[in-house]
């Protein structure tokens, strides 16, 4: 019985990891760029940084996160800031890899909803098996659709069962 019990909880664990995985690599990666970009961060001279004079109103828009600046639709993590008085010097370092990680969620993102192509008829006559009577009018509005009827033998018109006359239940 616990074998059973293990092996359920397994499947049940890919299964989650398989459609969460996207939303589990994601973070991960990120995580794993932030940690690599901060120890790059710690030593590295100036003459290495690009540097940039923002306002300190332009300074908080351009914010992400406490170590990170966007600017120009280009990720920066900050290596030093330096306030003057109306102005905010930045020493950052250009943060390709999380660039490219963003640009690529972006893409899974949008693909799907840029895509107009009409399913393949197989995949509506798949979607449409069904092992008990239809509703006749579901049924007709999706192949009018289509301009195609269906070639199974699974699907009945429900006018071939034949119900049985409803009684009171036996007296005991």
């Amino acid at each position: 019985m616990q074998a059973k019990k293990l092996f359920s909880i397994l499947l049940i664990s890919l299964l989650l990891l398989n459609f969460g995985g996207l939303f589990l690599y994601f973070p991960l990666q990120l995580f794993r760029i932030h940690r690599e970009m901060r120890l790059a961060l710690k030593g590295m001279p100036d003459d290495q940084l690009e540097v940039f004079k923002l306002s300190k109103a332009d300074f908080i828009r351009a914010i992400v996160d406490d170590d990170e600046v966007e600017l120009n639709g280009r990720m920066f993590d900050i290596a030093r800031t330096r306030v003057q008085k109306d102005s905010v010097i930045v020493f950052a370092l250009h943060d390709k890899a999380e660039d490219s990680l963003l640009a690529f969620l972006d893409e899974i993102v949008k693909r799907p909803l840029q895509d107009k192509k009409m399913p393949p008829i197989q995949i509506y006559q798949f979607i449409t098996l069904s092992f008990l009577p239809p509703d006749q009018e579901h049924f007709n509005s999706v192949f009018k659709a289509t301009g195609q009827t269906p070639n199974t033998l699974y699907l009945f018109s429900s006018c071939l069962f034949i119900r049985t006359l409803e009684s009171p239940p036996p007296r005991v």
